[in-house]
Order: C-alpha cells, then structure tokens, then sequence
C-alpha cells in the first residue's frame, strides 16, 4: 500500500464502494489517496482501512511523465489512436510509478496470449481430426486442490513406470502402455488448468454483474470466446454446476487432450462407416506386422550382428542405414494412417465426436519445426494450450517457450521409450532436444538465402525423415533390445 495524489477524469471503469456522490471526484484536484495492486485489478483507498475503488488493469494504457519533483502516470482506456484519460496518479518516488506502470505492462502482456478459456471447438467433416478447445470444471479451493491434483497427475505417469519395472513386459507393450498413462496425465493437467480459469473467471463475471458492466469491455475475446464467457455468465453464481461427472466421463473417452465445456458432436453413429475403418484398421495392423517380419527385422538383425563382429565405419553405417530407410518408412507411415486416420476416426465415431482433424499436410513442410506443428495436432494444441502461452503471459519470450516446449516434449520421449526397455539411455531425448537449435539455425540459413517457399526445404526433410532420424532411431533401439534379451 502505497500513498499517492490522484485526480479523477473518468469514472466509466472505477466500481467504487458507495456510489452516492461519486460525481463530486471529477470536480476535485489533485488529492492524497493510498493505493495498492491485487493481481489484475488496483485499489484506491480514501486511508489505510477505508477502500475507495477498484478498477482493472487489463485494458489500460499508460503515460509515464518525469518532472523535477514528481513523477506521474495517466492511465487511459480505449487505443493509442483513440484514448480516454481515465486518471493521474502522481508521487514524489519514482519506485511507487515506476512499480505502477510493471504491473499495467504485466496485465498488457497477460492479455496478448490465448487463454484455456479462448478456444472454440471446431467442426470438422468426420474423416480425421482436431482437438481444439474451451474450457469449464469445478474448482474449489486453491492449496489443498493443487496438492491432490498435482499427487493425481504424478501417480497417473509413476504408477504405471513402476509396475513395468517389477513386471517382465515386452518393450512394445511397456511404451505402449506408458503413452496411454501420458495421455491420461495430460488430460488431467488440461482438466486442472481450465478449472482454475473458470473459477476466476466466475468470479471476474459475479463482480462485474454486481456493478452491472458490460462484460465485453473487461473480458477479452483472448481470455474467453463468446460461447464460454455466455455459458460461465449463465453460471458464474455456481461454476461447479457446468460440469457434470458424465461430462468428465465422456472428455476421458474423446479422442482430444484439450478439456472443453462445448464439444462438437455428431447426431448418430455410422455403423456401416465404422464397419469399414474397423477393416482398415486390422488390415494396416496385418501390414505393419508383415513388413516388419519380411522386411525390417531381418534387415535390423543382419546388421547388429555384423557390429558385434566388425568395426563401424561411415561407409558401412550408410550402408546399412539406406537398407533399413525405405521399410522403416513404410511402417511409419502405415502407423500414422492406421493410428492418427484410422483408430482416432473410430474412436471419434464411437463417442459421437464431430471434431476430426488430427493433422494437416505434414509431407508438404518445408521444415521440422513446420513438422512438429502440423503432424500431431492434439499434442501440439496441448502444448500451445497449457505450456506454450502461458509462458509468453509470464513474460518468456518466444524463442525461450519454443526450447521449454521442445525440452518438455524431449523428456517425455525419453520417459515413454526409456521406460518401456527399461533402461536410460537418453537418446530419444538428445535426439529431439537437438533438433530445437537446428530448426532456429535453419530459419535463419532460409531468410537469409530466401528459402521460405522454395521446395528445397521439403527435399531436405524427406531426405532427412527417411534416410537418417527413422533408421537410426529403429537400429539403436533395437539393439537395445537385442542386449537385454541377451541378459
């Protein structure tokens, strides 16, 4: 708490405690006031126990102006073109102004980014898919509900660890497994984070209706879409009646890790529809075992018992690395149609699912950070969602949540391949760590020369995709394999 001299221009956004009079301010000069910050909203005080106002500092814009004696900050509403001055806030401490205009910067920078409440599902045609989001969730209380969901979002990953390591599970099963239990982790995470945005959310919206403001002025369409911000003010008296337990149910079945208050959803199941990508699936599944027996293992075998015998040399690794390219390509990409067209088609079918895009036009990118974005999209609104934008609202600056965001996606690479083998080894995670330095090297390498839209950059990836990342990662894991089926 802070004393200051504060003159009034505007009371459109103040919400004072006694509106009687509230008029008189704006006639008045300069005035001894104390004044403190909580959050996103600022508080006037006539003295130390008695509150004069509140007002938020989400939408302001402010002036900082030095003179000899004084500082003072004026504080505006609407944009740099077309402003109102709302109030003037003046102090012979330049730490008081200057702590002042941190925290409106602050607000600034929180409400630039997307929020878990800002997302709107989309409705797709019912061919693959796309999880989007929205949000709602009963949240009650804030230390005790942290602890258990923290202890719930922990044993969701260790629980199953442990039970792979006192079990002998094949290593296909164990990361199997193991990338069901991540699934659940980030369900739960995504379940957590926008239960704590609806319960503040529900709060913001009970203050506002008190002084009966309109909510579009005070709640941005980055914090929360029209459809939600309609369906919280509707229940903003009680948020815990948005969720019902069938409605987490049926978020634990959907094919999406992004938690939503509005699903996009089909009128019925297809039967016949469903019948045939039940074929296809079995088919593919028939496909990837086939070319694995015929093809890859042979291959892969030939190849570490000559490193059990032999020195490796480039020649040699190329060699053998351009053999196991063209089948190891083939059963990728049979996993992705039978997992990310196919599986995640029926799974949407059977649970009335309307939103199907689960990726875009990955083969057409012109790099791995083009890649990453367009190949997985559940998991990459997920991170975008739930890590990414909140760490620009926390002030990281893009660069900076990009390398969190490849680090996060490295360890849990490494956690689900690592834990179902049974060893750490750290490649999966080195390996994709390290494509987060390439990918800024190559941005750069690619303004520089003007590469953006050259196809240049798309022969690279294959070339990269087929002959050296799938390969090598299949040849070191499986002789990983082949050690500990000696031991």
């Amino acid at each position: 708490m802070t004393e200051v001299k504060i003159k009034f221009y505007n009371l459109d956004i103040l919400f004072f405690t006694n509106k009687i009079g509230t008029q008189d301010y704006l006639k008045e000069d300069f005035q001894d006031y104390y004044i403190k910050c909580d959050g996103h909203q600022a508080i006037i005080l006539q003295n130390q126990n008695q509150i004069l106002c509140k007002f938020y500092l989400d939408r302001l814009i402010y002036k900082h102006i030095e003179e000899k004696d004084s500082h003072q900050l004026q504080l505006f509403t609407g944009t740099d073109e077309n402003k109102t001055l709302v109030l003037e806030i003046r102090s012979q401490s330049s730490r008081v102004i200057k702590d002042l205009k941190q925290q409106v910067k602050m607000r600034q920078r929180f409400i630039r980014y997307k929020g878990p409440l800002s997302y709107t599902p989309a409705v797709m045609p019912r061919t693959s898919l796309l999880s989007t989001e929205s949000p709602i969730q009963n949240y009650r209380g804030f230390f005790n509900s942290n602890i258990l969901n923290l202890t719930n979002i922990l044993a969701s990953c260790l629980v199953p660890l442990f039970q792979l390591r006192y079990h002998n599970v094949h290593p296909v099963v164990g990361t199997v497994m193991l990338g069901w239990s991540l699934v659940v982790f980030m369900k739960i995470l995504s379940y957590t984070h926008v239960s704590k945005n609806i319960y503040y959310t529900a709060k913001r919206i009970r203050f506002l209706q008190k002084d009966k403001k309109n909510l579009d002025e005070f709640i941005s369409k980055k914090e929360a879409s029209i459809e939600n911000l309609q369906l919280i003010q509707k229940f903003a008296g009680q948020p815990s009646s948005l969720l019902k337990f069938k409605d987490f149910i049926y978020f634990t079945c959907a094919p999406t890790l992004c938690f939503q208050l509005l699903y996009p959803r089909t009128p019925r199941i297809r039967k016949g529809w469903l019948l045939k990508r039940i074929v296809e699936f079995i088919m593919l599944l028939s496909l990837i075992g086939f070319i694995w027996l015929q093809q890859l293992e042979p291959e892969l075998n030939s190849a570490y018992k000559y490193y059990q015998s032999q020195e490796i040399s480039i020649f040699v690794l190329f060699h053998t690395m351009s053999k196991i390219a063209i089948p190891s390509t083939y059963i990728w990409i049979c996993f992705f149609i039978c997992y990310f067209h196919v599986f995640l088609n029926i799974l949407s079918e059977l649970t009335t699912y309307g939103d199907r895009q689960f990726y875009l036009a990955w083969w057409n990118c012109k790099d791995l950070e083009e890649y990453w974005r367009l190949w997985n999209l559940p998991v990459h609104n997920w991170l975008l969602r739930h890590i990414y934008n909140p760490l620009l609202k926390r002030g990281f600056n893009k660069i900076q949540s990009s390398f969190i965001v490849f680090f996060i996606s490295a360890f849990f690479h490494e956690w689900i391949i690592s834990g179902g083998f049974g060893v750490v080894e750290f490649h999966a995670f080195f390996g994709m760590l390290a494509q987060a330095p390439v990918i800024f090297i190559m941005k750069k390498i690619n303004q520089y020369f003007n590469l953006e839209q050259s196809e240049l950059g798309n022969v690279m990836f294959w070339i990269s995709f087929c002959f050296i990342g799938q390969p090598l990662g299949l040849f070191i894991y499986y002789s990983i394999y082949q050690q500990l089926e000696v031991k």
